[in-house]
């Protein structure tokens, strides 16, 4: 609650205007060396100031947030391919309008569990499909339609399989997809391609043929047909698990390609089916590979799912403000309003802040910055010497593979600022801790998931002597002569507005206007009516008579084109192998729904810690055997790639629903800061993004001991993890 400063080892109390002396004074000695952490947890206001005292005060581009390279892969492929790196409709008509729903890749259950609940919700209670494209069993599968289980790793495959299967059913507007994208004929010609057959899909991916055609015709449909009636029915998640080839072993080849073209679907008299929607968590070391992206957005735009209401392409974010931090610059390759870093886009921001370019010292820099790992790899070869950290905890982040390799590469700092509400890991290790004041505690604005900008309005007065992150922010900035708005949040909007092209038409009493919207919710019996009441604009929002874009591209693609430009394809990988024989298999590795992020908070809850107090690994029947597991035994789990020194100890639940030769580890967010292993297989995951081989190597043997939490009492909660298994 107050300002401390290290000395002689000691963190001890200081005035405000010793610390900020303190801090402007170090961070102006190692100018351009320096590395800015911002986070999502800021408003947009504060995000946006934080990039300009780094550019414009600290002669650096070298400024990210914490997490931003797990969303990367999905935003900046839609950004690529239709102009604007985020989600193209809004939730409220996911869940309303759209016929049906494909969500894929890391469960939205436990990412985002209120708009999953929503969704599941309105599936129950209508004739809404839902398609759960997922190599394990989670909850959202208790309500799919259809579940389809593919190899960790060949969801591009898949998706591209499913789209030629609507190739083949005459389901794709070709002279729509030629006047919407630049290389839409390109996209045909290489769905017609060998590769993605529908039975050598099938074979790849281990998905049954009949589920890959039920799966294309529901979505082409907007949930209207699924598929040949002579085909063999698809398979539901309750029947799981099944063969490997399915339908292809009885119907493969020529007859199944016939009976799809011969199967006449009758088109409504719009012309056009119900829509469907994709919705996918864009974070989560189970994120989803940037060609799966593409292969989804190209799918949606062939079918004419873009540019409709209750249709799109819907990456979910993380935090809070995961977009704002984006929208504002908060990224080492993008100036505010997604610029790319570079010498005309620097020359055009120095005229839109009044930077005559007279003195050196305020020049912006042109050339892209450090993201947050490569920052850490600098500071661990002394290469940077300082950083400023906001409402961020590198040390139990996911951006390196080794906390202990963080800590050294931050004490080999000559200076470590950290301006936060709490002292974590990384506060720890500060020169100067700057104390935040929470959202509670302050105005502003936050952008959410699906580009809805909102204000935050200050509910309690500043605990101790806090400040706000912009007026700290801002004391930082005018030490080092940064010209800044008044500091004042409204002063700050008003300057995004006039530099932030998406937020043109954008003001705090735009912002308070209200507006009722409709939502009808299905009950059993009847229909209950509520309005729900809302204070936001979505952007784009360009002018002061825009009303907003609750969803984009009814009107063209923003970019050098005017079209979108589609999926390119690629020579499929073979998904890697599951390991037979000996202790070892493949696992994908993930979060339960209990933790948040890097537990900062969530980790202070003893309810939440008593939930779930530590990992479990799902296994297969057939696996557990092989390994010589029972149910809901200890196991030692090794990783492959990290120190067998340091194994993660967790608890069995074996069942059927998980795919045979594949695991799925769920940890703590606790290990994913401390144990070397779980960190080692996070970055294994993540660094795949590309290549799309989305599990690491595990061994697995009986641990004859657990590492489990003394203080906690044992879990006494019923179905574990949502697999139906008697609690512990």
């Amino acid at each position: 609650s107050t300002p401390l400063v290290r000395r002689d080892g000691r963190l001890v109390q200081a005035t405000w205007d010793e610390a900020l002396d303190l801090v402007a004074s170090k961070l102006k000695e190692h100018r351009g060396r320096v590395g800015v952490v911002a986070s999502p947890k800021l408003s947009n206001e504060e995000n946006y100031l934080l990039q300009k005292v780094a550019r414009l005060g600290l002669g650096t581009n070298n400024i990210d947030w914490d997490g931003r390279s797990q969303h990367a892969p999905a935003l900046e492929t839609l950004g690529a391919m239709l102009g604007y790196p985020a989600a193209t409709n809004n939730l409220l008509d996911t869940r309303q309008k759209a016929g049906c729903v494909l969500t894929v890749g890391e469960s939205i259950y436990e990412t985002h569990p209120v708009y999953a609940y929503e969704l599941q919700r309105m599936v129950r209670l209508t004739d809404k499909k839902l398609i759960v494209v997922s190599p394990r069993w989670t909850k959202m599968c208790e309500w799919a339609t259809l579940w389809l289980a593919p190899k960790a790793g060949t969801e591009e495959l898949l998706v591209s399989g499913i789209a030629r299967v609507a190739l083949d059913a005459g389901l794709i507007d070709r002279t729509v997809l030629d006047g919407l994208a630049d290389n839409g004929a390109m996209y045909l010609s290489l769905l017609a391609g060998a590769p993605y057959a529908l039975d050598a899909v099938s074979e790849a991916t281990g998905v049954p043929a009949r589920d890959i055609v039920a799966a294309a015709y529901l979505y082409a449909t907007g949930g209207q047909n699924n598929g040949p009636v002579n085909l063999p029915q698809p398979t539901h998640p309750s029947n799981l698990p099944v063969s490997k080839n399915g339908a292809a072993d009885e119907m493969a080849g020529d007859a199944m390609l016939s009976a799809i073209r011969s199967h006449e679907v009758t088109r409504p008299e719009s012309g056009q089916f119900p829509p469907s929607t994709i919705v996918f968590s864009a974070w989560g070391p189970y994120t989803i590979t940037a060609g799966t992206v593409a292969a989804l957005t190209s799918m949606a735009l062939a079918t004419g799912n873009i540019g409709r209401a209750g249709a799109g392409v819907n990456p979910l974010v993380s935090d809070a403000n995961s977009l704002g931090a984006n929208d504002m610059g908060a990224q080492p390759g993008y100036f505010p309003g997604y610029r790319p870093v570079n010498a005309d886009n620097a020359r055009e921001l120095e005229e839109l802040w009044g930077i005559t370019g007279d003195a050196a010292d305020m020049e912006v820099p042109a050339e892209p910055g450090l993201g947050l790992a490569a920052m850490m790899a600098a500071a661990f070869d002394s290469e940077l010497n300082a950083m400023w950290v906001v409402g961020a905890n590198p040390v139990a982040g996911l951006d390196e593979p080794e906390a202990r390799r963080v800590r050294q590469a931050l004490e080999k700092l000559d200076f470590l600022v950290v301006q936060d509400i709490f002292v974590n890991e990384t506060a720890e290790l500060a020169d100067v801790i700057l104390p935040a004041s929470s959202y509670a505690e302050k105005e502003g604005t936050f952008t959410n998931t699906e580009r809805r900008v909102q204000r935050v309005r200050q509910a309690i007065q500043p605990v101790g002597a806090t400040k706000p992150d912009h007026e700290i922010i801002a004391g930082i900035g005018q030490r080092l002569g940064v010209p800044l708005p008044a500091v004042s949040p409204t002063q700050v909007f008003a300057e995004i507005a006039r530099v932030v092209p998406q937020y043109a038409g954008m003001s705090y009493p735009r912002l308070d206007i209200t507006e009722f919207v409709d939502d009808a919710i299905p009950m059993p019996a009847a229909t209950s009516y509520k309005q729900l009441k809302i204070r936001s604009l979505m952007w784009p929002c360009t002018s002061r008579t825009d009303q907003g874009s609750p969803y984009l591209y009814a009107d063209g693609f923003p970019t050098a084109s005017g079209k979108a430009h589609l999926w390119e394809g690629a020579e499929p990988a073979p998904a890697p192998s599951a390991p037979m024989g000996g202790d070892t298999l493949r696992a994908t590795v993930g979060l339960p729904l209990f933790p948040f992020r890097t537990g900062t908070l969530s980790r202070h809850s003893y309810g939440l810690s008593r939930v779930e107090p530590d990992p479990r690994l799902h296994l297969n029947p057939a696996d557990a055997m092989r390994l010589g597991v029972e149910n809901q035994v200890p196991v030692e789990v090794t990783i492959q790639g990290a120190p067998a020194s340091d194994p993660v100890y967790a608890v069995s639940l074996v069942y059927d629903r998980v795919p045979e030769g594949t695991a799925f580890l769920a940890v703590t967010m606790e290990q994913v800061g401390t144990n070397a292993a779980v960190r080692t297989a996070y970055t294994q995951i993540m660094a795949d993004q590309t290549g799309g081989r989305k599990t690491v190597a595990i061994g697995v043997k009986p641990a004859p001991h657990m590492a489990a939490r003394e203080e906690l009492e044992p879990v006494a909660t019923a179905n574990v993890l949502d697999t139906g298994l008697q609690p512990l």
